[in-house]
């Protein structure tokens, strides 16, 4: 009798020591719970034999709940963890964070790991120019084009030499190519030969406030929506399908200046070229078989979550060389309904009947 009783024992024993070993599975920490500047990076430790998969979540509390959760990623497994730019975007200079983790070893994901705590502490190379005000500048500055880019000594010739964003002539006599205001908008897209692989927003200092709203009102929505879409994108796993461009804001010089009586712009918007396909290949690939079944009912999923209510069309979802979508129309978002019909005459015959069927239910 007293054996079965110590059997029983040491059986529980064994049950609570396993339990707690894959409850431990993995642990995630870091060297210092304040980053300054440098890219917030975490090292991972496991017991699993073989990982195959790590999850990676983000939170402003320690709980993890739904409406806490502001990042996560699933991808290979890797013993060193850094912080994507994306996630780093989003978060505030100073506010604490919570990261945690789990393995998937045998086909079966483990148990989370515990919270770790951390802080990240930005100290920019800046200087608030005099004409721009503190709070406006508290805004923007988060999202400025890195001092140390490769083209931030470009852009500061080219905008120090003339007012280039006064007119149509002056850009045009500054080497960009093609601008023109759009019609709708009367946003200003355009390139420069000395900055290949960037394409450029803005407002002139001739134009009137559009909306009745600041040039980087328009620019902080359209950085924000990238945000979200991103997330979705990569929550969803179908960064292999979909992707958006990077966005920063760039900050003029504070001379030469533009004479008192036009709108003086302090921001354009400098966006990352995705390699879009022209307009007749476009359409085109919407119209061919590379519109899966899956593809159209993942692009309808993103289009319908977030309220992007102009989206739903070819030439503000356009393919990229590389064979995804690229949303590069970001700044409309949880607004809603999404205009679907727009895309309809696009699409083959079949994904038109899909299609159909898809928005037939979405939010009105």
């Amino acid at each position: 009798m007293y054996s079965r009783r110590l059997l029983q024992t040491l059986l529980l024993a064994f049950l609570i020591f396993s339990s707690q070993l894959r409850a431990s599975q993995v642990c995630i920490t870091c060297e210092s719970p304040l980053f300054e500047n440098d890219p917030p990076t975490f090292t991972l430790e496991h017991t699993a034999e073989t990982p195959k998969r790590l999850c990676i979540q983000l939170a402003d509390h320690p709980d993890f709940l739904d409406e806490d959760l502001i990042f996560e990623e699933v991808g290979p497994y890797t013993e060193t963890y850094c912080l994507p730019e994306l996630a780093e975007k989003s978060l505030h200079n100073g506010n604490h964070y919570y990261i945690r983790s789990r393995v998937m070893a045998e086909d079966q994901w483990e148990e989370w790991s515990s919270p770790t705590p951390f802080q990240i502490l930005r100290v920019s190379a800046y200087t608030k120019p005099d004409h721009i005000e503190e709070d406006v500048w508290n805004r923007v500055e988060p999202h400025l084009l890195p001092e140390d880019h490769p083209i931030k000594p470009v852009l500061d010739k080219i905008f120090s030499e003339s007012r280039a964003i006064l007119g149509i002539k002056s850009l045009k006599k500054a080497g960009f190519i093609k601008p023109f205001a759009r019609k709708w908008t009367h946003l200003v897209v355009t390139r420069h030969p000395d900055v290949p692989g960037y394409i450029f927003k803005l407002y002139l200092d001739a134009q009137r406030y559009f909306k009745g709203k600041k040039e980087y009102d328009h620019w902080l929505e359209r950085i924000e929506g990238v945000t979200m879409i991103k997330t979705e994108i990569q929550k969803r796993g179908w960064t292999d399908t979909f992707k958006t461009p990077i966005k920063w804001i760039y900050a003029l010089p504070a001379e030469p200046s533009p004479p008192k009586e036009f709108k003086r712009k302090n921001f354009i918007l400098v966006e990352q070229d995705m390699d879009i396909l022209g307009t007749q290949e476009n359409y085109d690939m919407w119209k061919s078989e590379a519109v899966t079944e899956e593809l159209l009912t993942q692009f309808y999923t993103i289009c319908e979550e977030l309220g992007l209510h102009d989206c739903a069309k070819p030439d503000n979802a356009p393919f990229s060389r590389d064979g995804k979508i690229a949303f590069i129309d970001t700044q409309t978002f949880y607004y809603w309904p999404v205009l679907y019909k727009k895309m309809t005459p696009y699409l083959s015959k079949e994904r038109q009947t899909q299609w159909k069927a898809l928005t037939k239910g979405s939010r009105k």
